[in-house]
């Protein structure tokens, strides 16, 4: 068992003893390999073969007490007309707690996430047995099958870029704002606080790649910020995000019903690193921020804009 207490002590010490490197790549590679030298310190990575029977969320003491019951009254409903009839009524005790209890446990789950449309979809999908299987090409080795999906994904994005017409031959107009003749030319820096309200408002979201685990960076992100708040202000001085552009893919089928041997039939999904998305919002805030203030906003675009949807655009344009 991991000493989480320990672990957050040691992370504390190394962030405490953080120090930036003349190159952002670099200053990010330290960091991860201080939180990957740490983790690994309290939970190396071991091979270990289990069997997993998960029980129900509802399964608690009292109805685990109820089926011992039942079977101990099956075990000698042979003895007697008695024995029968007592496992009879025995069954049928510990099936009416199940479903009562099954029944508790969903409408208290269902009323906790009362207006959480993500999560009641989730609750409904496990109660119908509705699991997500991630479909892959079989009979492949992993390796081989790795750089076909890194070869086809590439030659795919040349292939979208070559059929984009170039700027010369565009004929599109955009509306040009007034320009208040101010420009953009650093990034102010990011405080401790501001981190703190990026990350309580966008949450946490790690890669498997990322420098420690999505439940071990929840449970110490305080501590974690002051080394986080210096990586993000050395990448808004210097402008570099080198070292975090990497992404895990992972190639998804589009629809269950495609042949899943065909590699035109997936697409990919990016994982980032919780730093690089970071930065980038901490980026964003700074960029929207400078529209306002200097007037630049096209009054009518609606996309990757705070308070603004497609709904804005039918409610302008009726």
């Amino acid at each position: 068992m991991m000493d989480l207490d320990l672990l957050s002590r040691d992370i504390m010490n190394n962030v405490t003893n953080f120090a930036l490197s003349s190159e952002f790549s670099s200053s990010c590679s330290n960091f991860f390999n201080k939180m990957n030298s740490t983790l690994e310190n309290h939970a190396p990575l071991i091979q270990k073969t289990i069997t997993f029977a998960p029980h129900a969320p509802w399964f608690d003491s009292e109805y685990k007490n109820q089926r011992k019951l039942r079977r101990k009254a099956e075990r000698n409903k042979h003895k007697s007309l008695y024995h029968k009839t007592l496992f009879e009524e025995i069954r049928s005790e510990t099936t009416i707690m199940a479903n009562l209890k099954k029944k508790q446990y969903y409408n208290s789950l269902l009323e906790r996430n009362k207006g959480n449309t993500k999560a009641i979809y989730n609750v409904v999908n496990r109660e119908l047995d509705r699991k997500k299987e991630h479909n892959l090409p079989g009979g492949q080795d992993i390796e081989k099958l790795n750089k076909e999906f890194n070869e086809f994904f590439n030659e795919k994005i040349i292939k979208i870029r070559a059929a984009l017409p170039s700027q010369g031959n565009s004929h599109v107009i955009e509306p040009k704002p007034e320009f208040s003749d101010a420009y953009l030319n650093e990034f102010t820096p990011c405080t401790e606080d501001e981190l703190k309200e990026i990350i309580k408002e966008s949450g946490i979201k790690c890669a498997p790649t990322d420098f420690l685990p999505e439940s071990i960076v929840k449970e110490n992100v305080e501590i974690l910020i002051p080394a986080l708040c210096k990586i993000v202000n050395q990448s808004l001085s210097t402008g570099s995000i080198d070292g975090l552009k990497i992404a895990d893919i992972i190639p998804t089928l589009k629809d269950s019903k495609l042949d899943p041997d065909e590699l035109k039939n997936y697409h990919p999904i990016s994982n980032l690193s919780f730093l690089g998305k970071l930065i980038e919002r901490v980026v964003l805030s700074r960029l929207n921020d400078h529209l306002d203030r200097n007037n630049l906003n096209l009054p009518h675009k609606s996309a990757y804009k705070k308070n603004y949807s497609t709904e804005t655009i039918l409610i302008n344009n009726k």
